[in-house]
């Protein structure tokens, strides 16, 4: 069972493509409302409905019961029973960031458990990852029986919630996503731990001492037994580096594998074993390697933030020292469709190279400079550096999505799904996060730049018999502040699009007494 907000429950989708489970969602309205208010009505759901759903789901038994982020004195008080009961009984229990701590005390204040708990704290290189990086472990983590029931504890150290980030670190996730991969193995792991699944085959250790990986492996199974070993080696980028089979026949209790890895290039790298039979997977490890070459990549500079179509994108790229003898740089100017819209080559003699192309028709909203330095034989070092290119017209397109909720990871996922399900443009308020994620995903975007004035929306209460609107449009102080918010709006959407709304829900128009000529 997952106990988490509707919207953060896309999460429980995503672990599941991860890892194999049969699971039931147990849908709160937030992270600190588990019904919605009764003034949405007829759009919520009754509490009287939503609590005859629960306890139906509350009859079936579970392996283990995983909260996310939700906190626990909002929980209705049956339902805080029965997972008491259960855990008791031998339900797993994880809770990712608990809420309302103290309340959460006793779950936690309990026998603690062997060093089997390793088999989550050491799955993943935690220094490797964006906000655990910067965690203690044992901040992070919390493990222990509560009566019959493992329970584990899996802390961010967060103080606000991403919408769609239930399970997962919100704000994770500025310039690159492979991490979020490397979450989920955390739950999934936390998830077979809790539920006492843990497989027969374990790999205690993985270590790399130069080229060399070596994966210490224990089998508590059957003897002889024949599995294959894949070891998988990716870039932060999630470009596969490496790839290597291994089949082993395993006899009792621990043994060593290793792996020769080849010459990587600059920057940190993550390794991953993963242990099958029959095509199955019965466990997964992972480690990181961070290489440093002798020469690299140092800065992209660019002549100009933003760009036209026409315009001649001009700069330099920096290196770490001047590269050896036979050394060559490739400079290319790509579309986010990973197309090559450009290409120089050089042979380097000293710390800087200069380049220059014409932005000739892009077909999305941003282009990238992509720079590689080899040593003759390989690429040892690269760079790449995203800019935008407005587009001066739009052409005919078919659809424009408004979409309210799309922070971090998970938003970045459905706006590159709505453009593959044929969605053009996304209609959205002027941020440059939000112009930034439209684009990575391929989309165009139209923004609004106001919205609703009604009353309770940011401004003063009006009682029903009220004739004057406070702040009434005509108010001096009010229209300053308007005017000078679409002046921002203005030079904000510049480098994106020259093509904008002037509002959502009528909130400038001549049917509202204002009018941006009014201001």
């Amino acid at each position: 069972m997952v106990i988490a907000p509707a919207l953060g429950q896309r999460e429980t989708v995503e672990l599941a493509h991860r890892v194999s489970l049969e699971c039931t969602a147990l849908m709160t309205h937030g992270y600190d409302e588990m019904y919605q208010d009764p003034k949405w009505l007829p759009h919520s759901v009754p509490v009287e409905t939503a609590d005859k759903i629960i306890r139906e789901k509350l009859k079936a038994a579970y392996d283990v019961i995983l909260i996310g982020k939700v906190s626990w004195e909002i929980l209705p008080d049956y339902l805080r029973a029965w997972i008491e009961e259960q855990v008791h009984k031998g339900t797993g229990l994880v809770y990712v960031c608990p809420r309302g701590i103290k309340e959460t005390d006793f779950l936690f204040a309990c026998q603690k458990t062997s060093d089997s708990a390793s088999f989550v704290t050491d799955s993943v290189p935690l220094k490797a990852l964006p906000v655990l990086d910067a965690l203690d472990e044992k901040t992070v983590f919390g493990f222990g029986l509560s009566g019959e029931g493992r329970v584990a504890k899996i802390n961010y150290g967060e103080q606000e919630w991403g919408t769609l980030h239930s399970l997962t670190p919100a704000r994770a996730y500025a310039d690159w996503s492979l991490n979020y991969d490397y979450y989920h193995s955390i739950l999934a792991k936390a998830l077979l731990w809790a539920a006492r699944k843990e497989p027969d085959v374990d790999m205690s250790e993985m270590k790399t001492t130069g080229d060399l990986l070596t994966v210490k492996i224990v089998n508590r199974g059957a003897m002889d037994k024949k599995v294959q070993l894949e070891l998988v080696v990716r870039d932060r980028d999630n470009a596969i580096e490496d790839r290597q089979e291994r089949q082993v026949k395993l006899a009792g209790g621990e043994q060593e594998v290793s792996f020769r890895l080849p010459t990587l290039k600059g920057g940190l790298h993550f390794l991953d074993v993963w242990v099958k039979e029959n095509g199955k997977t019965l466990n997964w490890k992972s480690t990181s390697v961070m290489t440093t070459p002798e020469c690299s990549i140092g800065e992209i500079v660019l002549d100009k933030e933003s760009y036209k179509a026409g315009d001649r994108v001009s700069g330099r790229i920096a290196l770490s020292r001047i590269p050896e003898k036979g050394s060559g740089l490739s400079i290319r100017m790509l579309d986010h469709f990973g197309r090559v819209m450009a290409e120089e080559k050089s042979a380097p003699r000293g710390k800087e190279v200069d380049f220059s192309f014409e932005i000739k028709e892009p077909l999305s909203l941003l282009l990238t400079i992509e720079a590689e330095l080899s040593d003759g034989k390989q690429v040892i070092s690269e760079l790449r550096k995203e800019f935008p290119v407005a587009w001066q017209k739009i052409d005919d397109y078919f659809f424009a999505v408004w979409i309210q909720v799309c922070d971090n990871h998970v938003g970045d996922l459905a706006l590159k799904q709505f453009r593959e399900l044929g969605v053009d443009f996304d209609y959205t308020r002027p941020y440059a996060e939000r112009y930034c994620k439209a684009a990575k995903a391929n989309l165009g975007v139209i923004p609004y730049f106001s919205k609703s004035f009604f009353p309770g929306y940011g401004y003063s209460k009006m009682a029903q018999d009220d004739l004057v609107r406070i702040p009434c449009f005509t108010d001096p102080e009010f229209r300053a502040e308007l005017k000078k918010s679409l002046q921002e709006d203005v030079q904000l959407n510049k480098p994106y699009s020259p093509y904008y709304s002037l509002h959502i829900n009528g909130g400038l128009s001549p049917l509202r007494c204002i009018t941006p000529l009014d201001l």
